[in-house]
């Protein structure tokens, strides 16, 4: 559903239909899409109004309805800015909201109101509200995003951790967005539909349990020993274990909790290597992956099959990743991680080199 929500613009929400311009002498003309700026002036100049053509395309998108094209169709980028802004603001607060007041608790309540808000972006009459409304969703899809993967990797050993992380599963969600959309056809309808398919799974939240970590950091060593045997329990783990208050009080330090900020993640070298290295990892990978997203999407005879392709493609390398992970010592993350970047590179760079020797890209 987060999914949904926030690469909504990349394709679905900015395809544009054919417009009929309807001509100062009462008759009736079809603007092509894409509009560019011969198109525009046309429209400027002789047409009385325009409409999208619905019919013409196969998802009636925000850009049809909204009118985002011409002197308007910045629009779109600019919406795009704003999600994007929303999902790096929710993240850096998102840690601190996780920290102070818990992993479960701040997750299962983001996600409810990124239910609300994005059932209120289908009533939006204009640009302007659709943007606010998925900033404040995209914000807290950062801030749930964030301590949804803390809390999933504090349950579970270091060994089997990449399964967890695998678990956000990006390739399900494209199939599933490109099957609502064939269904509803419009935008509106979309939303509705990917939240109604989304609200069990958020019930299901409910299940989870707060993180063992976060609980015997903030001295809650009661509730820490009842999630501790839940996870011990024969039925996940098959053991024999049960944890006391005393057995874990050691672990429990009652120093004087500090105020973390961004800063102290270039607070010594390797902590300022680490985490330049992963924002400068994340930072390309975004800026691959929504480019990607917007400019390929515009160059198939279908925007639907394309994000279902795009997510059946992707559906096997997580699998993969886990198999090797768990069954070579070898392949280790440092070169699961160098290993993608090295891939990735080499075929941008065969798509560059395309480019530049003027194939057709469109083709």
């Amino acid at each position: 559903m987060n999914i949904g929500n926030s690469t909504f613009m990349d394709v679905l929400g900015s395809l544009e239909p054919d417009w009929n311009c309807t001509l100062r002498n009462g008759s009736f003309y079809t603007v092509q899409a894409p509009t560019n700026d011969d198109s525009c002036a046309f429209i400027k100049k002789n047409c009385k109004s325009y409409t999208a053509e619905k019919d013409s395309v196969e998802f009636v998108s925000l850009v049809a309805d909204f009118k985002l094209i011409c002197d308007d169709a910045d629009k779109v980028k600019w919406i795009e800015i704003i999600q994007a802004g929303g999902s790096l603001i929710g993240s850096i607060i998102g840690g601190h909201m996780g920290d102070h007041l818990g992993r479960k608790t701040i997750f299962f309540s983001g996600q409810l109101l990124i239910i609300i808000t994005s059932m209120m972006s289908t009533a939006s009459r204009g640009w302007i509200a659709y943007a606010c409304i998925q900033g404040v969703n995209c914000f807290l899809y950062g801030v749930i995003e964030v301590t949804s993967l803390t809390m999933m990797m504090e349950y579970t050993n270091n060994k089997y951790r990449v399964i967890l992380a695998n678990a956000f599963q990006w390739p399900f969600a494209y199939m599933t967005i490109a099957l609502i959309a064939f269904l509803t056809k419009g935008w509106q309808n979309f939303f509705v539909f990917l939240n109604l398919v989304s609200s069990p799974l958020t019930i299901g939240f409910m299940l989870f349990l707060e993180s063992p970590r976060w609980l015997i950091a903030t001295g809650k060593l009661d509730k820490a020993c009842d999630v501790l045997n839940d996870i011990a329990h024969r039925r996940w783990n098959n053991t024999k274990a049960h944890f006391t208050t005393q057995d874990i009080s050691a672990i429990h330090k009652n120093d004087k909790k500090r105020f973390y900020t961004f800063y102290h993640l270039f607070s010594s070298p390797r902590l300022a290597k680490q985490s330049l290295m992963q924002i400068l990892s994340m930072f390309t990978y975004a800026m691959v992956s929504n480019t990607y997203l917007y400019t390929v999407g515009g160059l198939h005879d279908s925007v639907i099959m394309f994000i279902f392709l795009d997510g059946l493609f992707r559906l096997f390398t997580p699998f993969i990743i886990i198999f090797l992970d768990i069954q070579l010592p070898s392949f280790g993350r440092k070169i699961q991680f160098i290993g993608a970047l090295v891939i990735e590179g080499i075929l941008f760079g065969v798509v560059i080199l395309l480019v530049a020797l003027g194939y057709a890209y469109d083709h």
